[in-house]
């Protein structure tokens, strides 16, 4: 299966109390990275979203990020700490009667309220409702994201199918030019004896070995015939339902190895150039599999 390692997905769930929005990006990255920011009324569930995502992402630096909107009670409560009052309220006294003022409630309460440290916000994680809908939206937005992925995925398949067909044409071209090749050079070995002929001499048998050595170092068929089985095993991968990023990339390793190798053995012109072009092509598809899952 060929997934892009880009992409985005978004998730909206809400009733009468609450409205969850979830986004999931992606970029390129090598091994599985997951950033997950949550509200602080809703950090308790972060291991239930790992859970929830868990065997869907196999590559790539992903971040979730969770907004949300509540009237006041319905994610959290506001908690009053009545001991830091208490204690606010001693020091007031101590300095009315240290100043010898008379204590006013309201300014006490005003000065009261000013102060942080008497509320705290309490998660409410025991809410299946809500937790119901937060994980509603976790999955709509992991099903977008996942749609994405293979949408683009369909667009890089048609890209690799028209780059695997132009490497086999041109494949066919370098085998043509290959077995020319010890023929061509049989012609000019021979044109070349003529012209020294008297000179050296030279038996027919001499000749038979020097052809034969040359046909042996630039044969190319070997490795003709491996590029084939690579691109075909290619193929294969590019159909099959599981993940396979990581398998391409090794395999235009094997692929780069044997066109490199073709090019090192060809002395006709036309065969190096046209092995330069198999090797521009596999480099465009190694940038496409770097974006793959």
């Amino acid at each position: 299966m060929i997934r892009s390692m880009t992409a985005y997905g978004k998730g909206i769930v809400e009733d009468s109390s609450v409205r969850f929005v979830v986004e999931i990006q992606s970029i390129n990255r090598k091994h599985f990275d997951l950033n997950i920011n949550l509200p602080k009324e809703l950090s308790g569930y972060e291991p239930e979203v790992r859970e929830w995502l868990k065997g869907t992402i196999s590559r790539g630096q992903v971040s979730l990020r969770v907004t949300f909107s509540a009237p006041t009670g319905v994610l959290s409560k506001l908690v009053i700490n009545w001991g830091a009052i208490e204690q606010y309220q001693n020091v007031v006294q101590q300095l009315n009667t240290f100043l010898k003022t008379e204590e006013d409630s309201k300014l006490l309460l005003k000065f009261l309220l000013e102060q942080s440290s008497i509320f705290t916000q309490e998660s409410v994680q025991d809410n299946d409702r809500i937790g119901s809908l937060f994980k509603e939206a976790v999955l709509l937005a992991l099903a977008n994201f996942i749609k994405m992925k293979e949408e683009e995925g369909k667009a890089i398949i048609a890209d690799f199918e028209s780059r695997l067909q132009l490497m086999s044409t041109l494949l066919s071209q370098i085998q043509m030019i290959a077995d020319q090749t010890p023929s061509k050079y049989r012609e000019k070995l021979l044109k070349r004896l003529e012209e020294v002929r008297g000179q050296i001499e030279i038996t027919d048998q001499r000749i038979l070995t020097e052809i034969a050595l040359f046909a042996e170092r630039v044969d190319v068929t070997e490795e003709i015939t491996r590029f084939y089985s690579h691109l075909s095993q290619f193929r294969i991968m590019m159909s099959s339902p599981e993940l396979v990023g990581k398998n391409l990339e090794f395999l235009l390793q094997e692929l780069f190895r044997e066109i490199n190798t073709m090019n090192s053995k060809l002395s006709d012109l036309k065969g190096i150039q046209l092995c330069l072009q198999i090797k521009g092509e596999l480099e465009k598809i190694r940038e496409q599999v770097q974006n793959i899952e």
